[in-house]
Formats: C-alpha cells, structure tokens, sequence
C-alpha cells in the first residue's frame, strides 16, 4: 500500500481524484481523498431510471481515458 500512497502523492490532472494524505491508526490506513459528489455511473443510472444514451456515456468516458492518459505519460497503468 505504501506504494500506491507514494503514486498518489506525485503530480495529479483535474480528471484524477485529489490525494490529500494517509494516516496509520493500529492496524488501519485511512486515505484522505477529495469527495466525490456525483455518485458511480450506476447510481446515476438508478437515479434517472432509464438507460444511458451514447452521448452521456461519451461524456463519461472522456474524462476517464484523459486520466488514463495522463497516468500512461507519467509512466503508470492503472
């Protein structure tokens, strides 16, 4: 875990979520990370009740392969 916690801690863009710390209390780390509000796409779906159209799931695709990216061009896969 230690690993990952270093990764976090390097450079982020805007479409990967914010590292702000960890903390060790006995045998539990706690990860501080930006709140994300907006839910998973399945919570979006049950919400609305219907089925994503191509242009909502472009538009949550988009963002996802931009942080891809950027994790590719700082020589990281995910």
């Amino acid at each position: 875990m230690k690993s990952e916690i270093e990764i976090l801690k390097e450079g982020q863009c805007e479409q990967v979520v914010s590292f702000y710390g960890a903390y060790q209390q006995e045998d539990e780390l706690w990860l501080a990370m930006e709140y994300c509000s907006g839910g998973s796409v399945i919570d979006l779906i049950n919400i609305t009740g219907h089925e994503l159209t191509e242009r909502e799931i472009a538009s949550i695709c988009y963002p996802v392969l931009k942080a891809i990216d950027f994790l590719h061009s700082t020589k990281k896969i995910h």
